[in-house]
């Protein structure tokens, strides 16, 4: 898994196989490298979710042969951040608890 545009590969991601019902299925997190991998699964359709702190989660759908490996890139979306502070008009002093 790599966050869209900068290329960078997400470690520590929660990715997690959602059968049509919605039940979990398994989930693990992403490696140093970004990889992630699910063995045994049967054949059917999925949803793939992934979520990371850094980034906006997103869901997949995946349908799954009855042998062989299947290879899903995701890209995902990194989050903004806003920081800031509030302070008073007339002085520009903080304003205390805010």
């Amino acid at each position: 898994m790599y966050a869209a545009g900068a290329g960078q590969l997400i470690a520590g991601a929660v990715a997690t196989f959602l059968d049509i019902r919605g039940d979990v299925v398994v989930a693990t997190s992403t490696g140093p490298d970004g990889r992630f991998s699910f063995v045994g699964l049967a054949q059917g359709l999925y949803t793939l979710t992934v979520a990371a702190t850094a980034v906006h989660p997103v869901a997949h759908t995946v349908d799954l042969p009855g042998y062989g490996e299947v290879t899903h890139d995701l890209a995902v979306v990194a989050r903004a951040a806003l920081v800031g502070s509030v302070r008073t008009a007339t002085a520009g002093a903080p304003v205390p608890g805010r």
